[in-house]
């Protein structure tokens, strides 16, 4: 678990190598933390310049590479016994860092710049600043030719020559806060924001404004395939579409109080949950809800599943709340940290294995959220 025991400062970036519980986190206060097996944290390298590490990628559990917020490289290849400067400037931030197994590796940050490693970080090429004049937010790469970057304002860049040419992908509605992003596979997805905001993508990189029919704002969206999907939001809004988003029609929650989670099991079961203990089931796929008793009157901020049975619900004053029988009855678990609002929880199918994400802080339970 990453607490306060180990840091102070709170944490901008975590990677988990694909299908292990090896993985890294960085932080504001320049420091790279490691686990082996995604609860025990340790302090492997601190930044020496001193500045904020922004990103952190890795694509086995010998080899990562972190960026920092004055174009600081930092690169391991023996899971962080030692770490390697291989900063390219001291100008710029690097704000994220695409690395793959082939050795090939992408930054980007601050002023458009965009760099780009075919010597697994050693040594950097300059491909911006001029493809992207604001700060670059992410940097995305489906092969060692082709990356995508996300920068402030909704604009996008796409690149599939290594970044010899790019084209520009804006978003149509511009000036968005995006609140949540759900999808049933990696290529479609829809995200929900302020305003009643709703946007949809079938390839991962274009996304195509769709019409809500509120301007409430919309705090979260729940995928059951690629036709049929549930948004919520405030004042109790509940929309609902099948048939990918092209119409969404209103739900009946029965409530006005602001709905802030939704999560889909999976066989199709929709939970929802919002402030004042608020929680909702629906066992048709979202066509109907019926409330259920949540135990407390308490913010609810998160949900989660492992499986049709077994429910947690985050809450705003740090608590858990689990059902072992399909929401028939509750108890009451102390989070990790009481003190803060559980942001979001994440539940590993048919295992005991919950995370909950609190601030800065991330923690995990392999005993269905008895212990962290």
């Amino acid at each position: 678990m990453l607490d306060d025991s180990q840091t102070m400062s709170a944490f901008t970036d975590i990677e988990f190598v694909p299908g292990t519980t090896n993985g890294w986190a960085v932080n504001q206060a320049g420091e790279i933390f490691a686990t082996t097996n995604g609860s025990t944290w340790t302090l492997q390298y601190t930044n020496p310049y001193g500045d904020t590490l922004y990103g952190v990628d890795a694509f086995d559990a010998s080899n990562a590479i972190v960026v920092g917020s004055y174009g600081e490289v930092f690169k391991t290849t023996n899971g962080g016994s030692a770490w390697l400067d291989r900063s390219i400037n001291r100008k710029y931030a690097l704000r994220d860092v695409a690395y793959r197994a082939s050795g090939v590796a992408w930054a980007a940050g601050e002023r458009g710049l965009i760099v780009r490693s075919t010597d697994n970080g050693d040594t950097w090429t300059t491909i911006g600043p001029g493809v992207e004049s604001g700060v670059i937010q992410s940097i995305e790469a489906s092969s060692d030719t082709a990356a995508v970057t996300a920068a402030l304002g909704a604009s996008w860049m796409r690149t599939t020559d290594s970044g010899a040419t790019w084209s520009r992908q804006s978003s149509p509605t511009a000036g968005t806060s995006w609140a949540a992003i759900d999808g049933p596979d990696g290529a479609n997805a829809w995200r929900v924001g302020n305003g009643g905001a709703i946007e949809h993508t079938s390839d991962g990189t274009t996304w195509t404004a769709q019409t809500s029919g509120t301007t409430n704002g919309l705090f979260d969206i729940g995928a059951i395939d690629r036709q049929t999907a549930v948004v919520v939001g405030a004042g109790g809004t509940i929309r609902r579409t099948i048939d990918g988003g092209t119409t969404w029609t209103a739900v009946s929650s029965g409530t006005t109080s602001t709905l802030r989670a939704a999560f889909v099991t999976e066989y199709g079961t929709v939970w929802v949950a919002g402030d004042g203990g608020t929680l909702l089931k629906s066992s048709d796929r979202g066509v109907t809800f019926s409330p259920v008793t949540s135990g407390t009157s308490a913010m609810l901020t998160s949900l989660a599943g492992s499986s049709e049975l077994q429910i947690y619900v985050g809450t705003a004053d740090g608590s858990v709340r689990r059902s072992q029988d399909g929401g028939g009855s509750w108890a009451s678990l102390t989070g990790p940290n009481t003190n803060s609002a559980i942001n979001a929880l994440d539940a590993v199918p048919r295992t005991n294995v919950l995370w909950a994400t609190q601030g800065s802080r991330m923690a995990r339970s392999t005993n269905s959220g008895t212990t962290w």
